[in-house]
């Protein structure tokens, strides 16, 4: 199994875009890329729109090379209507989707239709895949069931995906917001992964939309995943890495990790990349001094 993170927070924008490659199946997960709208009150840098531009194009190269494309929710930053990425990458392909009608909030359920309408006429089959086992030759992948979008459902759900080639294992967990209720990590726990890349906590949104409870339950899930998976790889990536203390907010878990012999690792670090957390530091791209308190955050349209 041959893992290519495409898009991602540590390479400077908002996606969890990944290729993996096995000797069954060329897969693509979640083909999309957004900017924060504002942060710091400020709006994306041209420095960040033109890393939007170069990885969307990056991801529609990968994914037009792909057999079988997976969308695990119906968010920008995590699927495209033909916007950046063209519509050609689902071409002959397999489509498997979150469930378009259930367990889904009500903006998703207007971005899945729209979104189906697009390409339902270009793929050669599309799969609702939440909660079931696909069997390719030696390949197997495990859907989640629907869970939350974090610890709050109004965001809607998402699935997780295990993938397993019998050489190695990897498991994506799509955007649960740093595994705060038990069935994030049973679903984990379960599948006990090699590498897993992992959505972290909105730290950056802390006592806003992220009450400092959900923060220790994460903190208290992760390192409940170190102890009982212990994987060779935690990728720690997506909404933690839109905040420039991420590593404080979460040094037991750094901690736990290093006592485990677990890498913890950004996307970017994985692929042999410089970090750039251009989100993080939008205000440095403006030139602009850090102001603790000064700004009102809000995680707007591309959620």
């Amino acid at each position: 199994m041959r893992i290519e993170f495409i898009a991602y927070e540590s390479m400077g924008v908002r996606a969890m875009s990944t290729f993996v490659e096995t000797k069954d199946m060329l897969i693509y997960i979640d083909p999309g890329v957004s900017l924060a709208p504002r942060r710091y009150g400020l709006p994306p840098h041209e420095i960040e729109i033109r890393r939007l531009e170069e990885l969307a194009q990056k991801i529609y190269e990968k994914a037009r090379d792909s057999e079988f494309i997976i969308i695990t929710h119906y968010h920008y930053d995590h699927h495209d209507r033909g916007l950046r990425i063209p519509l050609d990458i689902y071409d002959r392909k397999i489509l498997c989707i979150k469930d378009p009608l259930n367990n889904i909030n009500y903006s998703q359920k207007i971005r899945s239709s729209v979104f189906l309408k697009l390409v339902k006429d270009r793929v050669r089959s599309i799969e609702i895949c939440d909660n079931r086992i696909m069997r390719i030759g030696s390949l197997e992948m495990i859907f989640s069931e629907a869970q939350p979008h974090g610890h709050d459902p109004r965001l809607g759900y998402v699935i997780q995906i295990f993938i397993n080639d019998k050489e190695n294992t990897f498991l994506y967990t799509s955007d649960i917001e740093g595994a705060p209720l038990e069935q994030h990590i049973d679903f984990i726990k379960r599948s006990s992964p090699d590498i897993i890349v992992m959505d972290g906590p909105l730290t950056y949104l802390l006592g806003i939309r992220l009450p400092e409870e959900m923060l220790r339950r994460s903190v208290q899930n992760t390192i409940e995943i170190i102890e009982k998976v212990n994987p060779e790889i935690l990728v720690l990536e997506h909404h933690i890495l839109r905040d420039k203390d991420y590593k404080e907010r979460f040094k037991e878990v750094f901690n736990k990790a290093e006592e485990m012999n677990t890498k913890v690792l950004t996307a970017a670090e994985f692929m042999g990349q410089e970090n750039m957390f251009l989100e993080a530091y939008r205000y440095k791209l403006f030139g602009k001094e850090f102001k603790e308190g000064s700004y009102e955050e809000h995680d707007e349209a591309t959620e």
